[in-house]
């Protein structure tokens, strides 16, 4: 693999923050999910409260549905995985567009200064593009997690929250996928919810096929994938359609055992970020940092339903993904 095609993962579980004891415990109790009635979880529509990056709150509307007979779709209720990270990509982006706003203050009052001084080298005239250096900060949860203006794909999305949430937050392009007995449930929830802004793709899929069609509306910078290490003879191919949304390979056949592992070098500040791919001209050493090209991102969720994460990890060190946990604290969607 070149490394030019290097992968990235960030992985956070779906738990609250750090708080501990009987505190945490009722914390969750109060937005998880799986513990609630079959009428809840399956018959009664979701409602997700969301606020957006201008401040205004809005409420989301997602159709649930029970399991089928012979239906190949399973993906009918909303996860509590996909509720932590609509809230860890509500606050990425909020942060993004507060960081790069008052970035735009200092560089406007730079130059206002400068014009009165008659310099015509005005001050804080650094990039302040949202997603990008100046919004956070490579390995930030704002540079890394902010959808604004970039192209988001939620993977096996359900019932399609990440997908509705990105779109609505601004991205400017969304993918959603899954099992053909799924669709029609995902397409609604996404027409109704995504907004008008989003380039919107609601396409079948299934892990280890061919993933070009997915990319035909330009690369992908970010790439989420909730509660899918279920089943150990799937992961591989998952991985394989990760390693390929990525812009690389990986032949998932076996189980990853005989590969050379990633670099390694997994610390937040390292992780290079930002809209799309840049021209490849790697000026940093190979790390990605002040480098044009950048990585897409790959963030994974998952609560209990982990019985394959062994296995995941083995077939992601072979396909030659870095990783990170997302930390606690930014994962509590109170």
């Amino acid at each position: 693999m070149d490394e030019r095609q290097s992968k990235r993962l960030r992985v956070d579980e779906a738990q609250p923050d750090g708080r501990s004891g009987v505190t945490s415990f009722l914390q969750s109790w109060a937005w998880k999910r799986e513990h609630r009635p079959d009428r809840d979880r399956f018959q009664r529509p979701y409602v997700h409260p969301l606020r957006l990056p201008d401040g205004a709150e809005v409420k989301l509307t997602l159709e649930q549905a029970r399991f089928r007979s012979g239906a190949e779709g399973f993906a009918s209720t909303v996860w509590d995985s996909s509720i932590v990270v609509a809230k860890l990509l509500e606050r990425a982006t909020a942060a993004a567009v507060a960081t790069a706003a008052a970035a735009s203050a200092v560089a406007a009052e730079g130059a206002t200064a400068a014009d009165a001084s008659g310099d015509g080298d005005g001050a804080g005239g650094g990039d302040s593009t949202l997603g990008g250096d100046g919004a956070g900060g490579a390995g930030s949860a704002a540079a890394d997690c902010s959808v604004l203006g970039r192209g988001v794909m939620d993977l096996s999305a359900g019932c399609g929250l990440v997908a509705a949430v990105a779109g609505r937050l601004g991205a400017a392009r969304v993918v959603a996928t899954d099992l053909p007995p799924n669709l029609p449930l995902l397409d609604r929830n996404c027409q109704r919810n995504a907004g008008s802004r989003a380039q919107l793709e609601v396409l079948p899929y299934s892990w280890g096929d061919d993933a070009a069609p997915l990319l035909r509306g330009g690369p992908l910078d970010l790439v989420v994938a909730c509660d899918v290490m279920y089943v150990e003879e799937a992961v591989g191919p998952l991985v394989s359609s990760l390693a390929a949304l990525c812009g690389g390979s990986y032949d998932h056949d076996g189980d990853g055992d005989g590969a050379s592992s990633a670099s390694g070098d997994i610390a937040g500040a390292t992780l290079s970020v930002g809209p799309g791919r840049g021209s490849g001209d790697d000026d940093g050493g190979g790390d990605g940092v002040g480098c044009s090209f950048h990585p897409t991102l790959v963030l994974l969720a998952h609560g209990r339903n982990r019985f394959a994460e062994a296995a995941f990890w083995r077939h992601a060190r072979a396909a030659g993904f870095d990783a990170e946990r997302v930390p606690d604290c930014q994962l509590d969607p109170g």
